[in-house]
């Protein structure tokens, strides 16, 4: 497994993990904006020198002032409970400290449990909650819990 910045000729297989993952999905367009805007970056999970056709997740993030803004990650559903999620947070949070920023947060449905599980595994911490974030399928809202690692200096 490795992982490495996305390319626009991952964007086939990105799209298509993004559309089994979220009820409201991000469009290619939007994961072109991404790729081109100087303060993101998608990151790629999949095998060594990974083509369009093995790639199994993908992480966004923003560089926002002295955080980094964890925006999602989205495993293969075919690919999903074999640590994939975990090996790319680790990556961000790796990121996060290469960069001397002070914390990664990000913001999750509270019925993300698997989610929520992971995070806390690695340190995040509940800050505050956004109430009626999240828009789902059937048109209810729901809120978004947001969550912060803050970064240890070496």
């Amino acid at each position: 497994m490795n992982v490495r910045p996305m390319r626009e000729a991952d964007l086939n297989a990105v799209v298509r993990i993004e559309q089994a993952s979220f009820s409201n999905p991000w469009s290619a367009n939007a994961f072109r904006y991404e790729l081109h805007s100087p303060h993101a970056r998608i990151y790629i999970a999949g095998n060594p020198g990974a083509s369009a056709d093995t790639i199994y997740g993908y992480a966004c993030l923003h560089y926002v002032a002295d955080e980094i803004h964890l925006l999602k990650i989205a495993i293969d559903s075919n690919m999903r409970r074999q640590g994939i999620a975990e090996y790319l947070l680790v990556h961000c949070i790796k990121k996060a400290d290469e960069t001397d920023k002070s914390a990664v947060i990000l913001e999750v449905r509270p019925s993300n449990r698997a989610a929520i599980h992971l995070y806390r595994k690695f340190g995040f911490e509940i800050i505050a909650t956004r109430p009626n974030y999240y828009l789902s399928e059937s048109g209810k809202r729901e809120d978004a819990m947001i969550m912060r690692k803050q970064i240890e200096r070496r």
